[in-house]
Order: C-alpha cells, then structure tokens, then sequence
C-alpha cells in the first residue's frame, strides 16, 4: 500500500486528535493540546506529519517540532519536554513507521535539519527504526502502576510494607491534619509553582518558566492537567502536576516546601494522592513519569515502592545528511588526541557509519 505524506494544518487538528484518541498508543502528548502549549511556551516551530493511504485514510502520524539550540544541527524532535511521542499508526503499522525515515530525509532539505530524535516505547518501532539509527539511549524509561491489576486496598496491604515505611509516612500526615486536594484555580498554580520552582532550585535542576504552567491552566486545566496540592489549613507543603488523557494520568512535575521537616517524606503522601485520585476518577493506569533504568537510582526505587512496573523508552538518534554529520563527528575526533588513548580514537572513528 503506497502512502502519500501531508503536514497538518490548523483545519485537521479535529481529525489529527480523533485519530490519537482511537490509538491504543495514543498519549496526552501526541495532541494538538500539546502543540500549542509548546509553542506557546517555548516559540517551537513544529511539523506534525500524517500518513494517508490512496483512499485518503489517515493511517498514521507523528508528531515533531524543529529545534535549532546547536547550530548546524537543526534537528526534528519528537518530542521535547515529554517522555512520549513518535510515530502511531494504525493497521499497516510497519509500513507507515518504515516509510517514516525517508520522509524526513526528503523535509530535511526543506527545514535544512541534519538528524532526526524519535522517542519510541515498543520493541517493534523500535526494530524497524533502530537500522537508521546513529545513536541509541537506553538509559530511560518510565514507571507505570496499573490500578486493576492492583487497586488501592492491595497496595496499601500487600505492596506497602514495614520496610519501606510507605504507611508511616502517609499516616504521618493524615494524623497531623493534612489533606491532598486538587487544585481549583489560577491562585494554586501560582502556589505550586513556587514550590515547583524551590524544589528544582534545590536539587539543581533547570525548571520551566510560569508561562508553561499559564499555557497549561489556559489549554489542558481540568480536563487534562491537574495538580494535587497537600495542605493544612493555608499551609500548602508540596504539590504534584499530571496529565490526564483517557485511562492514564501522567505524573509530571513535583513541588516540596524544603523548610518541612524531612521526616514528613511529603512525596510519599503526593504520590498516594494521585494514585486515589486516579481510581475515585475510573482512570487505570498511574505514570510515574520518567525514570532511569538503572534499578538502583532512588528514583527507580522510590517509584518501585508504590506497585510500578517499568517500561523501557528508546531515544533514537537518525542522521539525515549522513555526510554532513560524520564530517563533524570526524572533526570532534581529532580535538580528542592526546587527551584520549589512541586505542580510544581508532575505536570512535569505527563507530562512524559510512
């Protein structure tokens, strides 16, 4: 079956987000919601490609923006700031993700980009993109709980345990008056965000500018982004963002008031919270967003004490002007004698495709 490309225009996001709704795989972040929150926040230039077979079926898309931040290397990105993206398709699954490649190397000219960055959560995107890759990041996943296979009551009986102290924190601080509620106005995201903004200060991290979080309120709240916040009385000492989209919340961002005693363990309380709100809403799946694969980072382990499951992600790197790149790569190479071995060298120019 021969697919024709089109560019989405302003016209065809209803028909774009029909098709992402009705894909098993179809995530918050494939949407035309999305879009505009990125662009709004951040000035992207995007290209969201779709797959038509002769009839005019859309069977297939993918999203991309455009990002320039390293000069020469204009790349296509699929997708910043989010954990998901990549290609989702429908029916001839194989074919729309193998005749993806050769349509970014056709706009490559166009946009004048040297390589592609194409998420990719499933072993068989991943096989047919992987033969174009230059470079590929296992490091990174994410960690998902499923809410039917383990509702609330078998969590905090089976999965909670005297080890990991999970109950003692909770109750710590149900006994002390604290309530995780959600928020309900343009006021508790300001209030979140300063606890956002603390805790990224904090453990040296870039946080996002309150535009990002203004875009939000303005697109996605309630519908498709909330936050809980934990509270006593005026007292707000943490807050946790999600995204929500059919039957799964996406756990996204962390706000902690770093002045409340560190026995208090406030993630662990914002983390049950999400995890009941989610099964009072009828939502099944539970994201903890993105964690290292590295089963003893203290994040993987954090996220392993509420029930998880972790799902390997794949960043892959394709090279576009294959030319263009190796030539810089080459380049970079010889800025690295006598610094690396010669055994070192030899070894990195090998790896360069031809």
């Amino acid at each position: 079956m021969k697919l024709e490309l089109r560019c989405l225009s302003d016209r065809e996001e209803i028909r774009w987000d029909s098709f992402v709704k009705n894909c098993a795989k179809g995530t918050f972040f494939h949407t035309t919601k999305w879009k505009k929150i990125l662009e709004s926040s951040f000035l992207f230039e995007s290209i969201y490609l779709m797959f038509e077979d002769r009839r005019g079926n859309l069977v297939g898309v993918c999203p991309f923006v455009i990002k320039r931040r390293f000069w020469p290397f204009v790349s296509f990105h699929s997708l910043p700031d989010s954990e998901f993206g990549g290609p989702l398709a429908e029916g001839n699954y194989n074919e729309v993700v193998s005749y993806l490649v050769p349509c970014l190397k056709k706009l490559a000219h166009e946009k004048s980009a040297t390589y592609a960055v194409i998420r990719c959560s499933d072993e068989k995107s991943y096989g047919i993109l992987v033969r174009n890759a230059l470079m590929v990041n296992r490091l990174y996943g994410t960690m998902e709980l499923d809410l039917e296979e383990k509702p609330v009551d078998f969590i905090w009986n089976n999965v909670f345990n005297k080890a990991n102290c999970q109950r003692k924190y909770i109750k710590r601080f149900i006994r002390d008056g604290f309530q995780n509620r959600e928020a309900k106005n343009k006021e508790d995201f300001k209030e979140f965000y300063a606890l956002y903004r603390e805790n990224m200060s904090y453990i040296g991290v870039p946080f996002y500018p309150f535009l990002f979080f203004d875009n939000i309120y303005n697109i996605a709240f309630p519908y498709n982004f909330n936050i809980i916040l934990a509270k006593r009385e005026e007292k707000c000492v943490g807050g946790l963002g999600f995204f929500i989209y059919g039957n799964t919340i996406y756990l996204a961002c962390l706000g902690l008031d770093r002045n409340v005693p560190p026995y208090y363990h406030t993630s662990y309380y914002l983390y049950w919270g999400a995890i009941e709100w989610a099964q009072k809403n009828g939502i099944r799946y539970v994201n903890f967003g993105g964690t290292p694969s590295n089963v003893n980072s203290p994040y993987f382990r954090l996220k392993k004490k509420f029930g998880t499951e972790f799902r390997q992600r794949y960043l892959i790197y394709i090279p576009l002007v294959p030319k263009f790149i190796n030539e810089h790569l080459l380049r970079g190479i010889k800025k690295l004698k006598g610094i690396l071995p010669e055994r070192s060298i030899q070894s990195l120019k090998a790896s360069i495709p031809n």
